[in-house]
């Protein structure tokens, strides 16, 4: 792995490029910023923040796919830099034996994956056709569902799905009182609803393992 220290302002990644690198940051803080106009260097916009323990680039390092955002440090930062295959040697492969789970004796063993040819005869891991990554809690793993490039699959723990509830989706009141019953909102949410609150974020599923998203 590589160690670098960064000062403010510098550009850790440029969306639009190729990855080579995966990011694990030691200390600091970084700003996630993604750029709706190619042609117009001032049209990106604040996604969110990076700090300390946080990671990016696991899915681009492995797949060879160009960065989604452009990262700026905040403030001085600490990261260390992993290649494809530091990071596979680190956080994917397990020997025979192991008594952490094979993922390939994971996928084989779940009816979702019945249809897939090329797994019955896979006995190692291809990381070219499956990758494993790990989410600290809290972590998002995809902002909208419907548009996940990745059938993701709960081999440990569990996650939850979520829907953005406003008050203008629900047009009539047979419409709202559907809708309360369907996500099962609390009085409170209800509430904060109805006093114009713009929207809220409410558990509609729970995933446990061998359960899937990214299908739909």
């Amino acid at each position: 792995a590589i160690y670098s220290r960064l000062s403010v302002s510098r550009v850790l990644i440029k969306q639009g490029h190729y990855a080579d690198l995966y990011y694990y940051i030691l200390s600091g803080k970084i700003s996630v910023q993604s750029q709706s106009d190619a042609a117009d260097e001032d049209s990106y916009s604040v996604e969110g923040m990076l700090g300390r323990t946080d990671t990016t680039g696991e899915v681009e390092v492995i797949t060879g796919a160009r960065r989604q955002t452009t990262l700026v440090c905040k403030t001085h930062v600490e990261i260390l830099g992993m290649s494809r295959d530091e990071f596979c040697s680190i956080f994917m492969y397990r020997p025979l034996g192991s008594r952490d789970y094979n993922y390939v004796a994971f996928l084989k063993s779940l009816d979702l994956f019945s249809f897939w040819d090329g797994l019955k005869h896979m006995q190692e891991p291809d990381y070219e056709k499956c990758l494993v990554t790990y989410f600290k809690k809290g972590a998002i793993l995809a902002e909208d569902f419907r548009k996940c490039q990745y059938i993701y699959v709960v081999m440990k723990g569990h996650c939850t799905v979520t829907k953005a509830v406003s008050i203008r989706d629900l047009k009539d009141e047979a419409a709202a009182a559907a809708a309360f019953k369907r996500l099962n909102l609390t009085q409170s949410q209800i509430k904060r609803l109805s006093s114009g609150e713009a929207s809220l974020e409410v558990e509609v599923r729970r995933l446990g393992v061998g359960e899937s998203f990214g299908l739909e």
